[in-house]
């Protein structure tokens, strides 16, 4: 699809470089299976849901769309809970899960100041954001893991 910068629908990253990102959401999967090995079915549904609004966002990555809209704030909305949830966890293992979504937290700031700096729109730009959203999947991915099996 080829949509000009001043169009109301812009395609957020090339395909070559958004198929990473839809790969990478199905990371998710691993995180629904581990909240159901551990019997947290709520999670696991929430894990899913991400999974599956995440996967549909990237399947067609474009800036001013409701799959783009629902995804952030359902993965943001699931971000804020399960920090919520760590609080009142007495574990002594929960910074391990929190420093797994620190990290992810850092390669999202990354994938945003890629997106938009001064290369926005090159092709080094294209490359790092989405290696570092890429990164973003996977270490939240993990720590969810880690949080699921000490909750």
């Amino acid at each position: 699809m080829s949509v000009d910068k001043f169009s109301t629908v812009q395609v957020l990253y090339p395909p070559k470089y958004s198929v990473r990102m839809l790969r990478s959401s199905f990371l998710g999967l691993i995180a629904t299976v581990c909240a159901a090995f551990n019997g947290h079915v709520g999670l696991q549904l929430l894990a899913v849901l991400v999974t599956i609004f995440s996967v549909n966002h990237w399947r067609n990555p474009l800036k001013n769309s409701w799959r783009r809209s629902a995804d952030i704030l359902l993965a943001n909305s699931s971000f804020a809970y399960h920090v919520y949830l760590a609080t009142s966890i007495r574990s002594s293992y929960v910074w391990l899960a929190a420093l797994f979504w620190v990290l992810a937290a850092c390669c999202y700031i990354n994938a945003v100041r890629w997106g938009t700096s001064k290369f926005k729109g090159t092709e080094v730009a294209y490359d790092n954001a989405s290696k570092y959203h890429v990164g973003l999947h996977t270490l939240a991915t993990i720590g969810n893991c880690i949080f699921y099996s000490i909750l």
